[in-house]
C-alpha cells in the first residue's frame, strides 16, 4: 500500500513539475491536415501530431502515465527524444475510444497545457480547433 501511495505522489510531483516548467512556454500542436486529423479505425479514433514546447531534457514518462489514466484514452505516446533540429518538438500519437473522442481529446490537450494548433502558416486556438470537430 505504501508503494502505491509513493508511486502516486511521485507521479503527481512530476506532472506538477511538467506543468510548471511549461507555463513559461506556450505549448502548441503542429498538424499536417486539419480535415483528416482524426483517423477512424475499427472502434477507435487515431491522431498524430507534433507537440511543441517541451524542453529537450524533459522526461515525459509521468505525463504519459497520467494521460493514459484519462477516460476514453486507449493509447498515448510521446517520443522520448525531440525531432532532429527542433529541440522543443516531439512526435505524439493518441488513440481514443470512438465514443466521446472529442471530449477525450479535449482532456488530453488540457492536461498537456496546449493552447494553440499550428496548421501550416495558420495558427488557431485549441478551443476553436476542437469546436470545429463538435459541429
Amino acid at each position: 500500500m505504501k508503494m502505491k501511495k509513493l508511486t502516486f505522489l511521485l507521479s503527481a510531483f512530476f506532472v506538477i513539475l511538467f506543468v510548471v516548467s511549461g507555463t513559461a512556454q506556450n505549448k502548441s500542436i503542429i498538424i499536417e491536415d486539419g480535415e483528416g486529423f482524426f483517423k477512424e479505425q475499427d472502434d477507435v479514433m487515431i491522431a498524430e501530431f507534433v507537440l511543441k514546447g517541451i524542453p529537450a531534457a524533459e522526461n515525459v514518462k509521468y505525463v504519459t502515465e497520467n494521460v493514459l489514466m484519462l477516460d476514453g484514452v486507449v493509447k498515448f505516446g510521446i517520443k522520448n527524444y525531440p525531432l532532429e533540429g527542433k529541440e522543443t518538438q516531439r512526435e505524439c500519437l493518441v488513440v481514443l475510444k470512438k465514443e466521446n473522442y472529442v471530449s477525450s481529446f479535449t482532456q488530453v490537450m488540457s492536461l498537456l497545457k496546449v493552447t494553440k494548433v499550428e496548421l501550416g502558416e495558420v495558427e488557431k486556438e485549441i478551443t476553436d480547433f476542437i469546436e470545429d470537430y463538435r459541429k
